[in-house]
């Protein structure tokens, strides 16, 4: 990606979007496959786990650790039983 598409990607995210603060005690749910996340500082650890009744129930496993400039999709009901969680990394 060029510096220009990357200036420019970072504009649609801030006019559109909204800042969300993620740590390792912050996860974020990536359910909606409606809503993407565009790593502005830091990264994100995205892991798969297994939910029953709403609540993990499996350990987590890692799947990508998305870094400044990546984005990250939700994953939508057609996971059935598994889903997505993002751990913010230091500073981001």
């Amino acid at each position: 990606m060029t510096t220009h598409q990357a200036d420019r990607l970072f504009a649609l995210a801030t006019s559109h979007g909204e800042p969300v603060a993620s740590a390792a005690n912050q996860p974020i749910l990536l359910d909606d496959p409606l809503t993407a996340w565009l790593v502005e500082r830091g990264g994100l650890d995205v892991f798969l786990v297994e939910h029953r009744d709403g609540q993990p129930a499996s350990s987590f496993k890692h799947l990508i650790r998305a870094t400044e400039g990546m984005l990250v999709f939700g994953v939508g009901d057609s996971a059935g039983p598994l889903g997505a969680i993002a751990k913010g990394l230091q500073n981001s």
